[in-house]
């Protein structure tokens, strides 16, 4: 990189949370990253680390899978007889404070108590949230008021599979907790001078019970994420800046009304990798959109897949 004049460079670390320079500054983890850095410094290239947010979010749904961006199922029957216990219909249960499993009567008239009505079997919850997991189970108490034979209701969370991204739930209080760590450890310790804060291709949002129940509109959920790790990142460092890919700010995403959460001195990084006729169409109008009619700083992201996608950006 060095001998050719790059003096910056966006370094994602590993896609495992456990490996993960950033989410996991511990080990020989810390002890890679320091070095690189150095390195990288040595010669005067100054490393963004990337951080990955709502999009990818391995790194916070590794530590917590209950934060991933579940599928909210309301009222589902679940017949309980004797005192076998039986599946739930889907596998993955995210539970959490915020996102517990509700039992209630067939009427709709009774909520049943978790040891004293019914006992919960806990499953297997993990990312990439295989259908072969370990399935949660529910048992009826027979000392409980659960009816013999009868249909309970269960409402609840769950995660289908989910083998790459798997974004968070923007309404789940445990994400931040995650994420507020992150920040503060990479900040503290490698004292960047840009971050990167993710949040491309998020495939998932807006379905889960959490997200559904928040009384926000999407836009108001995913600027609302956004604007937290802005916040934070700055109340830890006034001087760091922050990057962001352009995948939610897009006028074709909700209209570009996330935008208009992001603040001002944040860069936006669209991303578009070929070198055709109709890629470089979308690079003019991408940065139409971000340069011109919303005056925001702009990096155009360019691939070393197709070499000339470099001199698209640059005749852009």
């Amino acid at each position: 990189m060095a001998r050719l004049k790059i003096n910056r460079c966006i370094v994602e670390s590993r896609w495992s949370g456990k490996g993960n320079w950033w989410y996991n500054p511990t080990g020989d983890n810390l002890k890679e990253a320091r070095a690189f850095i150095a390195l990288c410094r040595d010669y005067g290239i100054e490393v963004v680390p990337l951080i990955q947010g709502l999009g990818w979010a391995y790194g916070v749904v590794d530590e917590n899978p209950n934060c991933a961006e579940g599928i909210w199922v309301e009222k589902e029957a679940i017949a309980l007889s004797g005192n076998d216990p039986v599946e739930f219909p889907h596998r993955n249960l995210l539970v959490t404070e915020h996102s517990p499993i509700v039992i209630g009567s067939r009427d709709g008239q009774r909520v049943f108590r978790e040891g004293v009505d019914y006992e919960l079997i806990r499953g297997v919850t993990r990312r990439p949230f295989a259908n072969g997991n370990a399935p949660w189970k529910i048992r009826r108490l027979p000392t409980g008021d659960v009816p013999e034979g009868e249909p309970v209701l269960a409402s609840y969370n769950y995660m289908d599979y989910s083998p790459l991204q798997t974004p968070y739930c923007p309404a789940e209080p445990e994400t931040y907790k995650i994420v507020d760590r992150v920040l503060e450890g990479v900040i503290r310790e490698f004292k960047p001078k840009y971050i990167h804060i993710g949040h491309d291709e998020v495939i998932h949002k807006f379905r889960d019970g959490r997200s559904l129940k928040s009384g926000k509109r999407v836009e108001e959920l995913m600027g609302g994420d956004i604007q937290h790790w802005c916040a934070k990142a700055k109340e830890l460092d006034p001087e760091v800046k922050l990057m962001i890919w352009d995948d939610l700010l897009r006028p074709d995403a909700d209209g570009g009304k996330i935008l208009e959460y992001v603040p001002d001195d944040v860069i936006i990084c669209p991303w578009e990798y070929r070198s055709t006729t109709d890629s470089r169409s979308r690079i003019e109008h991408m940065l139409d959109w971000f340069v011109v009619k919303k005056g925001r700083p702009t990096l155009g992201t360019a691939s070393g897949y197709f070499p000339n996608n470099s001199l698209d950006w640059l005749n852009a």
